[in-house]
């Protein structure tokens, strides 16, 4: 069984991550 809160969390921090990785990649 899925948990929508839980997965919209996990949406939430992968895109944070990804978000930070490209910016980190544009800066350096």
């Amino acid at each position: 069984m899925f948990d929508l809160n839980s997965l919209s969390k996990n949406k939430i921090v992968f895109f944070a991550v990804i978000g930070v990785a490209v910016i980190g990649l544009l800066i350096g």
